[in-house]
Formats: structure tokens, C-alpha cells, sequence
């Protein structure tokens, strides 16, 4: 990811801000429609206090949310029972940035708040059941979480200097019996990364141009300096393989190598910018390839190929803005681009081998569009939109009827059903 020195939250390179820019001035109906906006970006206001749940330390089938003030609390997929991790979110104390770690136990999020005149950062990590977190100052806040595979540890991106010039680090928190403590990883930007099933190592794409494989205990090996034009790579789930885009001689060119960097098959040549996923059985992948350049994440055509035969399908021919494989690996939910009614809104489908189901259309709200799908394809592998028996998945926006909140979206019903307040829903994944 590449972000703004100044600014505690990730940002796409201008070129990519300006057409994320255009598409929510489009999606929210432009200045035609000031209730769509409003709701689209909802007041600041506190919300009810909610009453203490007793639960296990470990969440199972339930929805993390965000809401418009930043405070964070989870619920029951149908909005009950629901357990506060902050309550004191204000202009100056903000939080971002939740993210469930992998055993449903325990979920981190980065918090900046003014003390002195200063910005005080730090990351937090807290129980599921709304146990006092832990807390870790840090020189900046992270920007981006991603749990380690054993939930033992955690790996963020922050801004940074380097010979007092702007920068970015990945660091590393360890979750100890002492407490929290961090250390710095590696520099540079922009900067993406996967981590290896057994978590011990981090295939790492820095600079738009090199692709390593980083151990945790700091050491380097550089695959390629020739990678180009896209922005995630992937750590295949069985351990063996490595994804990533190269260019060849001036061919971009996606590929499935060893980890030894030797390319054991090539899935598509393409132009300009292409973003894609692995489902969890490593089987299928998904990737969107569109003519602008950049860093983050590619908007365009949807295509899913067989990893092993090369079948490619076609999805969408519209602009695709974010897709997710559901847990089993067998369906995957993506937004195309669709006009409605005089507006350009998104609209949800799910995709599975039997065919495809359409579902409801919805503006993205403003977090969501621009710290999430800006760079989905890097969310996709710290976080979920699915239930953990992949007949369900949830999203933060406003409906064709103007209402604002979050969603839950039943693969069996046809309209979603709203359950909270909230601009962020992210699924536990258990």
C-alpha cells in the first residue's frame, strides 16, 4: 500500500484517489440528491449504551462493525447481544482498522488520539468478549492489520522515516505474557504482503518492483526485481505455491511459481494492472485486470480461472470493485458497477459453479470505498465479508432506498436484511 506521509490512514496514489473520488461523487448520486449523501456519510453520534453479554473469549458467527463516531463493538448476524471493545471515540480519539484474528479470539485495531497537543498512537488487542485490551504505543498508527495464521502474533503498516525522509515499515507485534511488543520487519513503499500458512515467513511485493520471501526473524530473499503492474501477491493455502505478476521481456505476465521463484505456470498475459485471489482450496482464482496504471487495486472485468486446466470464465464484462471468496471456496461475491434509476450504484453478486445470483444494489459508504476496496485484494487475505458456513455475507452502505446502515445479505433470500448502524462489517471467522 502506498499512503500520505501526513495522514495516520492509507491513501491511493492521486491518480487512483481522483477516480475513487469520481466514483463515490457518482455513486452518491451527485449533488442532485443530498439525502443520498447524508447517508452515505452519516452525523457523528454516540450511540445507545448497550448492555454487558456474557461470552466466551472466543467469538463464533459474529459481525465486527464500525460505526460513524469509530467505536467498534460486535453483534449476532441478526444485530443482538450486542459487546462494546470501545465506547470513547470522539474528533479527537479515533479508532480503525479492526481485524478478527484467525482462532475468532481475540480482534486488534489502531488507535490515534490527541493528548499535549500531540497525536498519540498506538494499536490495541482485545477479547472478543469486550475484555479490557491490551495496548502498545507506537511511533505511528498502523494503516493495515493482517493476523499471523496461529492468531499469535500480527503484522502492520505504518507510516515511517528513513534518513528523514517519508517512508513505510512493516512491523511486527508479538503477543506475549509480558504484554505487546513490536519490531520493525522492513521499509520501503508501496508495500504488500502475504503471510505462509505455517506463519513463519511473508512474501513480501515492495516498490512496485521486488518480490521477496521475508522470515520473521528478519531475513530477505529476493525472488524478482522485475515484478510489475499489479498490487497483492498470495501465499497459495497449501504452503508450496507463490502468486505474483512479473514482467518477462515486457509481457506482464501472472504466474503460479515455487519458492525458489521458478515459474511453475503462467495463468494470463495482460495490460496495465491486474488484482486477483486465491479461494482457500487453491483451486480457482479471481482477478480483474484494467488499463490504468497505479498501485492499488485494479478495477475491471472479473474472470475466474481453473488454477490446474486454465478454463478461464468471463463473470462481468462492468467494472468489478471488490471480490471475496466465501470460506468453502465454492462461491465468490463481487460488486460490479450497475446504473439504476439515474444513479450508479454497485450491485452484490454471487458466483458459484452452478451459475451466478444476483442481490441487492447499495453505495459502498465512505470507509468502506476508500481504506477497504481501494486495496481489496490485500483485505481479502485479513478479513471476511462471509458467514463461517458461507451462506450469508455482510457490507456497510446505503440501500436503493436511501437507507444507511449494515447489512446481511442470506444466499437463500433475495433482500438483505439491515442489523446495525455502521460505515465497517467485517464476519469472525468462526
Amino acid at each position: 500500500m502506498k499512503v500520505n506521509f501526513s495522514k495516520p490512514c492509507a491513501q491511493p496514489p492521486i491518480s487512483q484517489s481522483l477516480a475513487l473520488v469520481a466514483l463515490l461523487f457518482l455513486l452518491t448520486g451527485c449533488v442532485n440528491d443530498p439525502a443520498m449523501i447524508q447517508r452515505a456519510f452519516p452525523n457523528l453520534s454516540t450511540p445507545a449504551a448497550s448492555p454487558a453479554v456474557d461470552v466466551d473469549s472466543a467469538a463464533a458467527n459474529r459481525i465486527l462493525i464500525q460505526d460513524a463516531n469509530s467505536n467498534l463493538f460486535t453483534v449476532q448476524p441478526d444485530g443482538s447481544q450486542r459487546i462494546a471493545l470501545t465506547r470513547d471515540a470522539a474528533r479527537t480519539r479515533q479508532y480503525s482498522q479492526p481485524t478478527w484474528s484467525p482462532d475468532g479470539q481475540r480482534i486488534a485495531w489502531a488507535e490515534v488520539h490527541a493528548q499535549g497537543g500531540e497525536l498519540v498512537s498506538s494499536i490495541q488487542v482485545g477479547y472478543a468478549n469486550g475484555a479490557a485490551p491490551e495496548n502498545l504505543a507506537l511511533p505511528f498508527a498502523p494503516f493495515y492489520i493482517y493476523w499471523s495464521p496461529d492468531s499469535q502474533k500480527l503484522v502492520y503498516l505504518s507510516n515511517w522515516t528513513d534518513n528523514n525522509l517519508p517512508s513505510m515499515a512493516l512491523r511486527m507485534v508479538n503477543l506475549t505474557a509480558d504484554g505487546l511488543d513490536a519490531e520493525t520487519l522492513g521499509q520501503g513503499q508501496p508495500y504488500y504482503f502475504s503471510w505462509a500458512p505455517d506463519g513463519q515467513q511473508l512474501l513480501t511485493h515492495v516498490g512496485d518492483e521486488r518480490i521477496s520471501i521475508r522470515s520473521i526473524d528478519g531475513v530477505e530473499e529476493t525472488l524478482s526485481e522485475a515484478s510489475s503492474g499489479f498490487p497483492a501477491p498470495q501465499w497459495s493455502p497449501n504452503g508450496e505455491s507463490l502468486i505474483y505478476a512479473r514482467d518477462e521481456a515486457g509481457l506482464r505476465q501472472l504466474v503460479v511459481a515455487n519458492q525458489a521463484g521458478e515459474t511453475q505456470k503462467v495463468i494470463t498475459d495482460y495490460n496495465g494492472i491486474i488484482s486477483f485471489s486465491l479461494n482457500p482450496l487453491g483451486n480457482l482464482m479471481a482477478y480483474t485486470v484494467a488499463e490504468q496504471s497505479g498501485t492499488s487495486a485494479a478495477f475491471g472485468p472479473l474472470y475466474v480461472v481453473d488454477v490446474q486446466s486454465g478454463r478461464t470464465q468471463q463473470l462481468s464484462q462492468a467494472r468489478v470493485f471488490g471480490f471475496f471468496w466465501s470460506p468453502d471456496g465454492e462461491k465468490l461475491a463481487y460488486m460490479a458497477v450497475e446504473r439504476s434509476q439515474g444513479r450508479t450504484m454497485l450491485r452484490w453478486h454471487v458466483w458459484q459453479e452452478s451459475g451466478q445470483q444476483k442481490y441487492a444494489l447499495f453505495v459502498p459508504s465512505g470507509v468502506f470505498l476508500e481504506r477497504y476496496l481501494a486495496f481489496f485484494d490485500q483485505y481479502a487475505q485479513s478479513m471476511t465479508i462471509w458467514a463461517p458456513d458461507s451462506r450469508a455475507f455482510t457490507y456497510a452502505g446505503v440501500d436503493s432506498d436511501l437507507q444507511s446502515g449494515v447489512w446481511v445479505q442470506q444466499l437463500d433470500e433475495g433482500k438483505p436484511a439491515r442489523i446495525s448502524n455502521g460505515v465497517i462489517a467485517l464476519w469472525s471467522p468462526r
